[in-house]
């Protein structure tokens, strides 16, 4: 029997409430592959290309400097940070990894010089 049971579907309303609020915030968004986790039931990642990062990074209010250069072969940009938004009185929040897919591999390039590439 696995000792961390997976959550429901129920557990995760928090981040599928923040996820539609933020489709309501940001209509003209590009939309973003969407993962809810199941072993982390408040956390999601938006896989978006990397030229449509730095959109997504200011509307969920991720500062700059939190964003990290990763590499495996293909290389991304990725940062992560608690969103919280408030509906009726009553926060909504979530744990969101943004990450910019497809960028060329690349050399050791400062993360700042890759985000004004890709705006």
């Amino acid at each position: 029997m696995n000792p961390n049971p997976t959550p429901t579907i129920g557990q995760q309303a928090e981040a599928l409430r923040l996820v539609a609020l933020l489709a309501a915030e940001n209509p003209l968004l590009p939309a973003p592959y969407v993962v809810f986790h199941t072993y982390w039931a408040t956390s999601v990642t938006f896989q978006v290309d990397h030229w449509e990062f730095e959109a997504w990074r200011e509307a969920l209010g991720f500062d700059v400097e939190g964003v990290e250069l990763k590499s495996n072969g293909d290389s991304w940009l990725s940062v992560q940070g608690l969103v919280v938004r408030s509906v009726d009185g009553r926060d909504v929040a979530a744990t969101i990894k943004l990450a910019g897919c497809g960028l060329p591999a690349l050399s050791e390039r400062p993360a700042d010089e890759l985000l004004e590439r890709a705006a």
